[in-house]
């Protein structure tokens, strides 16, 4: 069957992170917030601005990440990492995160990985943009 559509479709991504955050000396909970930017060293989020000065008092925190695509999901769970940047502008807040350079093999393979897709995902988001040089 010929494509029939005026734009090639990407393919589908989520990024989803959450990250732990204590609610006293003994209980903590996870808190999702928005991914802003991404490689395997490090990553920018967006949190609500109620979780901006527990992340600031905290410095080291833990996240959970999850890429999810049309064929599969990888996930990096608890991976350690340290406040690096926190800046408010506009009443939008970005937090600066640089993850540990003692993560376990697989940790580290996993954020490679994820770093990999997202990588190739917007190389081919280019290429298309480029190629296809009329209006949807």
């Amino acid at each position: 069957m010929a494509e029939r559509r005026r734009r090639k479709r990407l393919p589908w991504l989520s990024m989803q992170a959450q990250v732990r955050v204590k609610k006293s000396m003994l209980s903590s909970e996870w808190v999702s917030v928005e991914v802003a930017d991404y490689n395997s060293l490090g990553m920018g989020i967006r949190p609500e601005k109620t979780l901006l000065t527990s992340l600031q008092k905290q410095g080291a925190i833990q996240l959970s990440l999850l890429l999810a695509t049309e064929v599969g999901e990888i996930s990096a769970d608890r991976v350690s990492a340290k406040v690096r940047h926190v800046a408010e502008e506009g009443g939008l807040s970005f937090v600066g995160i640089e993850f540990d350079q003692d993560l376990k093999a697989s940790t580290k393979e996993s954020l490679e990985r994820i770093e990999s897709i997202l990588n190739r995902h917007q190389q081919l988001s280019l290429r298309v943009a480029a190629g296809s040089g009329e209006d949807a």
